[in-house]
């Protein structure tokens, strides 16, 4: 069973121009790991991609293709808002999803998250500490 993750909005919307965000994304589309995702994350990934980086009709509907599959995601609504990150109140739903899901990780570039180290069980990490830690534990 792949291992469930929560992909923080930085790692997704870089992966769009390569390097180790990329190959979190590839790992999931490989089947390798399972997305964690929840309504408010969604949103937010397809916000960010229509507002700052006007993506393309074409690129956004594979996109929501991609999810419309559920190919190894996880959608969780999540019963309890925590409230962890006071900078940055919107990082919540990320531990909110995470903790929803049982999930492993969040992977994430936000000091605000990373920060935290760990939460209920939950590592958070940044793209390269994920890729390391899993080609050592050989997931």
């Amino acid at each position: 069973m792949p291992i469930k993750v929560v992909v923080d909005t930085n790692v997704f919307i870089s992966s769009f121009w390569g390097g180790k965000p990329k190959e979190i994304i590839d790992l999931w589309i490989n089947g390798e790991i399972t997305i964690c995702i929840s309504e408010p994350i969604l949103a937010e990934y397809l916000r960010v991609m229509i507002e700052k980086l006007h993506l393309n009709k074409d690129k956004i509907d594979r996109l929501v293709n991609l999810f419309g599959e559920k190919r190894n995601i996880e959608e969780v609504t999540p019963a309890k808002k925590f409230d962890v990150i006071k900078e940055d109140i919107d990082d919540n739903m990320f531990i909110d999803c995470a903790v929803e899901a049982n999930a492993f990780y969040i992977i994430s570039g936000d000091h605000h998250l990373l920060d935290l180290k760990k939460f209920q069980g939950i590592d958070i990490i940044s793209p390269a500490a994920f890729l390391s830690t899993i080609e050592r534990e050989n997931f």
